[in-house]
């Protein structure tokens, strides 16, 4: 009975394990961990690199060293800093193709994966700006509370960046007529992009419809015929279905021309007809009366 109560006493005690956050990544950082510049990387992220480099000699009295991506091994902890597109092992975490990056410049972001951290933005100085956080870490709580992190600003004084919550995939509403940073590719209706009518009309679809989801995964969203386009152009976790325009095509109603008369055409063509032989053989018969009164009259 004893042990059960002592049992008890130490699950009360020992703290249930969390993800870690930016601040833990941070202070534990030691001699095992490494700084990695990712493929493709420019002068803002060796800058940036150069800020959290001092910032853990000061914070953490560690000379950290730096690498470039591929020169120790993926199990080593790291701090990967670099363009979103500058590392395979980013992109996957990240999630993000590089046409499909969803920040826009002035934003950056930090984020934990595991016992690793990414640092990466829009723009090599976007990226730079989170390096400058991370240079005087202890002086933000908010990265003690969070392991995904928005930096947001023009600026290269700390004081003047913004640093809020990112949010993941899951934490967006498309509908609520705010276009969230990170929510541009996700609903296109929020950010003042493409709707379901508009891809479908520009693809060359007949129709447009939002349809739900069914609550059975083996049935198929969009109906017979019809092509899903996905849910970022639809709100409420609708997805986007196109249905084809039908091949009939339609017969052109022939509207008669109204009958108008010109009147030199109708002159023309009269001199022209018939009428012209009447004149002819009129003037024939004139000018032999003539000749036979002439005749007559010189007898």
């Amino acid at each position: 009975m004893k042990r059960a109560y002592l049992f008890l006493i130490l699950l009360i005690l020992v703290p249930t394990a969390s993800a870690a956050t930016v601040m833990d990544i941070m202070e534990n950082t030691d001699e095992y961990y490494y700084l990695v510049l990712g493929d493709n990387s420019l002068g803002g992220d060796i800058s940036s690199a150069t800020e959290i480099v001092l910032g853990l000699l000061k914070h953490n009295l560690l000379d950290v060293k730096t690498v470039l991506e591929g020169e120790i091994s993926v199990s080593l902890p790291q701090i990967l800093v670099g363009p979103p597109c500058g590392s395979d092992y980013m992109k996957e975490v990240l999630g993000y193709d590089c046409d499909l990056w969803p920040y826009e410049e002035g934003q950056a972001i930090i984020k934990v994966d595991g016992n690793n951290l990414i640092v990466t933005g829009t723009t090599p100085d976007d990226r730079r700006r989170a390096g400058l956080i991370l240079k005087n870490y202890p002086d933000y709580p908010l990265l003690d509370e969070h392991s995904f992190i928005l930096v947001s600003g023009m600026s290269l004084e700390p004081a003047n960046l913004d640093l809020e919550k990112a949010k993941e995939e899951s934490e967006f509403i498309c509908g609520d007529g705010v276009c969230d940073p990170g929510e541009t590719f996700l609903c296109f209706p929020d950010c003042n992009k493409k709707s379901c009518f508009e891809i479908c009309n520009e693809e060359g679809f007949g129709e447009a419809f939002c349809r739900d989801v069914p609550t059975n995964p083996n049935v198929n969203i969009c109906q017979d015929g019809e092509v899903n386009k996905g849910f970022q152009y639809c709100t409420s976790e609708k997805s986007c279905c196109c249905e084809p325009k039908t091949t009939e095509e339609s017969v052109p109603i022939q509207v008669p021309q109204q009958l108008t008369v010109d009147k030199e055409s109708f002159i023309d063509s009269f001199l022209k007809g018939e009428a012209a032989g009447l004149i002819v053989t009129m003037s024939l018969i004139i000018v032999g009366f003539i000749i036979l009164l002439a005749f007559i009259l010189t007898r």
